[in-house]
């Protein structure tokens, strides 16, 4: 179990280096100052094709969940739709699906640009450090 859990954490910090160290930007989607945000809430994460829920949710990639190990690499953040916490949204050009995957295996990642709620990923802790820059 132990070492299935290391696996896990190299995995993940092996991506994040990739990401943030270039081989993500030779995709054109990620840019020097776009940041990953681990989710650090309970609450499942979707994508939305807007900063809003009436919208519609982008249906290319399942919701994210911080049981999984799934983070975002944020771009930006802007005002959308007021929900539970705040109106604050996180423009995101990357998903990394953790233990659950997109398909049900471990360790997916997708290049989709949607929004996501930031309460819901982080509490707004990215917004609130400074860390991400206004859209």
């Amino acid at each position: 179990m132990n070492s299935r859990i290391g696996r896990r954490i190299a995995m993940l910090a092996s991506t994040a280096a990739l990401v943030l160290g270039g081989v993500g930007l030779s995709a054109g989607s990620a840019s020097a100052a776009d940041s990953l945000v681990w989710l650090t809430t309970d609450h499942g994460v979707g994508l939305y094709i807007q900063p809003n829920v009436t919208g519609g949710k982008d249906l290319r990639g399942p919701d994210l969940f911080k049981a999984n190990y799934d983070a975002v690499l944020v771009h930006c953040w802007t005002v959308g739709q007021y929900l539970d916490n705040g109106d604050v949204w996180y423009k995101v050009t990357h998903e990394w699906y953790g233990s659950g995957g997109i398909d049900g295996t471990s360790g997916d990642d997708e290049w989709y640009v949607d929004y996501v709620y930031g309460a819901y990923v982080d509490g707004n802790a990215a917004f609130h450090s400074g860390t991400i820059p206004r859209c």
